[in-house]
């Protein structure tokens, strides 16, 4: 039989664990919406525009179309 330390040791384990489980899909859910925030006002932006157009010319260029 185990005794009560071991019980109250089984039991943080597993709050612990589920605990660390909840925190990274936290993170992860945070971190995807983060990305996808940059990623919306970068390829909003004039910037990503004109990096897109200085690379189709980059290519036309360098292939003479």
């Amino acid at each position: 039989m185990r005794n009560s330390h071991e019980n109250h040791t089984i039991v943080i384990n597993k709050v612990d664990e589920t605990f660390g489980i909840k925190l990274a899909e936290v993170i992860k859910a945070y971190v995807q919406e983060l990305v996808n925030h940059e990623l919306d006002v970068i390829t909003d932006s004039d910037w990503f525009s004109e990096q897109v157009y200085e690379a189709v010319d980059a290519v036309r260029d360098s292939k003479n179309v």
